[in-house]
Parts: C-alpha cells; structure tokens; sequence
C-alpha cells in the first residue's frame, strides 16, 4: 500500500477486517448493517517547518460508488494505535472524539450506483491536524462513522492499496511559515 497512509474499514457483520482495495461507509436501519472507515497518514517531522502556522488540513477520498445519496457521517479523531487489520470488535473499543459531522452529496448520475468519473469528497480535518504537527504522539488518524438514524448511506471509496494510485486517500497540509 501506500506509504503514507493506513486504512480500513469494519463491518459488524464481518468479524475479519474489510477490503483492502476499497473503504466502505454505509448505514442501513432496516437491517443494521454499520461500516466505518479508519484512516492514518504518516506525518514525519519535516513535514510542516518548525514555527509555522497551520492553515488548513484536508482529507480527500475518492468516491466511485454510491448506491444511496447522501448520509451524514462523525468525523473523528482516533485517541488509540491501531493497524489496517482492525476488526470491527477491535474498532468498538478505540477511543475517539467527534470533530464534526459530515453530510455527504449525492454523487451519482440518476439511476446508476458507479460514480464515474470517481468524485473527490473532501473533509475539514484542521483541529486534528494542528494536534498532530504539535505532538505527533497523538496522530491516531481519523475515523468517519455514520450517524445512525439519519437517513442510509451507502459510499466505496478508493483505499491506500488501490491500483489507482491517483485516486488514493490523501492529506493536503497548507501552512505559513514565520
């Protein structure tokens, strides 16, 4: 995979961790189904110049399926270790602290469940990421779980082990220095 970045996701009707090619957020009342998504980028010191000032840290995923329009996810920073073989059993245990919530668009052409060209969805993760450049201890990536009750969602994204390398998760850090 990619060297910079570590995902999955988990099932609750899957025991063993999911796909690797792919991540998957869905959340469907009737039958219960719940798959969230874990993501880590690799931030080595060098990354942001010392004394800079953090303007903004986006994660872009790259939607190529989406078989429901819409849903709102939790966007979470992950206070625990983890790895790419995360169980869902394993993920129920993890500590996180909501940043956010996330709605997601309708990225699909009418009648259709394959987004195509794939569409970049891309989400605020600034506060996680200024926590992250000041103790990189706490990098613990970011975890996306859909709000259950509201309405169902149903997302693939490309992962960090895709053949599509254009289309692999990403962080983009814009910053000042002094």
């Amino acid at each position: 995979g990619y060297r910079g970045c570590r995902d999955c996701y988990t099932d609750n009707r899957k025991p063993s961790p999911g796909h690797r090619e792919r991540l998957d957020l869905e959340w469907d009342r009737k039958s219960g189904l719940l798959q969230s998504v874990y993501i880590r980028f690799s931030l080595p010191p060098a990354t942001v110049p010392a004394d800079s000032r953090i303007s903004s840290g986006t994660l872009t995923l790259w939607c190529f399926r989406q078989s429901v329009g819409g849903g709102t996810a939790a966007v979470c920073v992950v206070k625990d270790t983890w790895n790419d073989s995360l169980s869902f059993e394993e993920a129920s245990r993890l500590k996180v602290e909501e940043l956010r919530r996330y709605t997601f668009g309708n990225y699909r052409p009418e009648g259709k469940d394959n987004v195509d060209p794939p569409r970049a969805v891309d989400i605020d993760i600034t506060e996680a990421v200024m926590k992250w450049i000041d103790d990189p201890n706490t990098n613990h990536g970011i975890c996306l779980i859909p709000v259950k009750g509201a309405r169902n969602m149903d997302l693939r994204f490309y992962s960090s082990e895709s053949r599509r390398i254009e289309f692999r998760p990403s962080l983009k850090i814009v910053y000042f220095e002094r």
